[in-house]
């Protein structure tokens, strides 16, 4: 089993929240050959051969929260794992994903976690690999073109045109142009 999954795998703890789920990452990291460093109160840094993953543990406010997320998107590592709890109500791992992926647009891959279970975890910059390796750390190679780029769909539809409710005649649409694409404005 590879480190970032057993690292998805860990149960929430009875007691000790923060430390004991922080030794609980540091006893994966060391059996999968790992070392420890950049151990605080709130996060540990394990450094291997090839790879290096900053976890954080987050469930202060909103503020924190944000101090949380740029620490992590500053420190050089290859993995960034941040663990939050659906329970808290600073900051959801949703509005986490969009800060990450909107605001600061970050390139390294990322890992945000649920410490409750209720929610699935979310990965950032993994790319377009199937869902059970998502967590594999190994890079694969994407064997078609059209997996890494969108699918582009025309506006033009083959279905009924709209309705007016007080009239029944159709909706007038207003075309709108742009770049290299046409779509219609109700």
């Amino acid at each position: 089993m590879d480190v970032l999954s057993e690292i998805a795998s860990v149960k929430k703890p009875v007691e000790n929240l923060i430390p004991s789920l922080l030794t609980t990452y540091e006893l994966i990291g060391l059996s999968k050959r790992f070392t420890v460093s950049g151990k605080s109160d709130r996060g540990i840094t394990l450094q291997g051969k090839n790879i290096s993953i900053a976890l954080r543990v987050e469930f202060g406010s909103k503020r924190d929260f944000f101090e949380t997320l740029t620490y992590l998107n500053s420190t050089p590592a290859n993995y960034k794992v941040l663990v939050v709890s659906s329970n808290s109500r600073s900051l959801p791992m949703e509005a986490a994903y969009t800060v990450l992926k909107k605001k600061l647009q970050v390139k390294d891959r990322w890992l945000l976690l649920d410490v409750e279970g209720k929610k699935e975890p979310m990965r950032i910059n993994y790319g377009g690999r199937p869902r059970s390796e998502m967590l594999d750390s190994r890079p694969r190679r994407t064997d078609s073109w059209s997996d890494s780029q969108p699918q582009r769909t025309d506006s033009y539809s083959t279905e009924e045109p709209r309705l007016n409710k007080n009239t029944g005649k159709p909706v007038r649409r207003k075309m709108i142009y742009g770049r290299g694409y046409r779509k219609e404005q109700d």
